[in-house]
């Protein structure tokens, strides 16, 4: 008698152990960058301009992430949270032979980066 009290609250725990603990509700684990690739620079007063091209965002521990952004220059990527590295290169500019620069950028869930990638000019 004693062997079955003690299996049913066993049976029920086990039963109730698996209704909890890890959701299957997706959790983000990546940050959005948002930003636009420009052309600057030239003679006083300067200019800037959209460009296509290619953002390449290099991860702290060496991954690179690469996108292509039209005529519009405007860009919008999702990626794992971290430091990144950010620089592009335009085809109108030096056959995309040159490397143009957005600094460092933070990625975190919690909200959205803006970078600004520049191809100077003279």
């Amino acid at each position: 008698m004693f062997t079955r009290w003690f299996a049913i609250p066993l049976a029920f725990l086990a039963m109730a152990g698996g209704c909890g603990g890890t959701s299957s509700a997706h959790v983000p684990t990546k940050g959005t960058v948002a930003g636009i690739f420009v052309v600057a620079g030239g003679p006083a007063p300067g200019t800037s301009q959209p460009t296509p091209g290619v953002i390449t965002f290099a991860a702290s521990d060496g991954r690179e992430t690469n996108m292509t952004v039209g005529r519009k220059g405007v860009f919008k990527v999702q990626l794992p949270e971290g430091s990144y590295s950010v620089s592009g290169h335009s085809p109108l500019i030096g056959d995309g032979s040159y490397l143009c620069t957005g600094g460092a950028v933070q990625v975190s869930i919690e909200s959205a980066a803006r970078v600004r990638v520049v191809c100077p000019i003279p």
